[in-house]
């Protein structure tokens, strides 16, 4: 009887140890995800919610499913990847998809643990922590001090103030007033066509173009 008891418990144990473990991302290192802001900082993640960034991972399918297991790619879209602590995949750490807080501020852990010590963050990311991404090749024409305005909320800048900044900004007829082109390939042009048409009374001279 005692036999049988030990075979079923040592049965048991096995099934045990043998079990698939669900990984907690905040229990591999000082990556703690951004619902870790949240308590703190809801605005801030509210407000994120609406950008790109938080959406990133997801976007890469959109160029084929491949590509979110393509180690190149993925870097760019998830917090950490390939760091201690950071994204290894889908099924290990889903807290760590997309690009969050700690992508430009850093890990976390410490700076929630000390109950907000600003000391332990990045508060202030530069150009340079933005360029390992927005690279030349892929983002040609990322402007920091433009991007850095939205990377907490959607882009709500007055649509007259992209298209013209004169008197007769309310004289055009634009076909499309925002153009996303989304990640784009070295080597291979991206273009867009958009017409612009005077449906005022007076000429109207274009003396200045810039794209952001």
């Amino acid at each position: 009887m005692n036999s049988k008891r030990n075979i079923f418990m040592f049965c048991v144990a096995t099934a045990i140890a043998l079990a698939p473990l669900k990984a907690n991302a905040e229990l591999l290192g000082d990556y703690v995800g951004y619902k870790a802001c949240i308590s703190c900082h809801e605005d801030k993640v509210e407000g994120w919610k609406t950008t790109p960034h938080a959406h990133a991972f997801e976007s890469l399918a959109q160029q084929g499913k491949e590509k979110q297991t393509t180690a190149g790619c993925v870097e760019c879209h998830v917090v950490a990847f390939e760091e201690d602590g950071g994204f290894i995949d889908m099924a290990m750490t889903p807290e760590l998809a997309d690009v969050q807080c700690e992508s430009c501020h850093g890990p976390g852990k410490n700076h929630v643990e000390s109950e907000g010590d600003t000391s332990l963050l990045t508060m202030t990311p530069s150009d340079a922590s933005c360029r390992t991404c927005h690279t030349i090749g892929q983002d040609r024409n990322f402007n920091f001090d433009h991007k850095k305005r939205w990377v907490h909320q959607k882009s709500t800048e007055p649509v007259q103030e992209k298209v013209a900044s004169n008197a007769h900004a309310d004289a055009f007829f634009i076909s499309s007033q925002d153009i996303v082109f989304g990640n784009l390939i070295e080597g291979v042009r991206a273009q867009r066509e958009v017409t612009l048409k005077n449906i005022g009374k007076d000429p109207v001279k274009i003396v200045y173009v810039k794209t952001n």
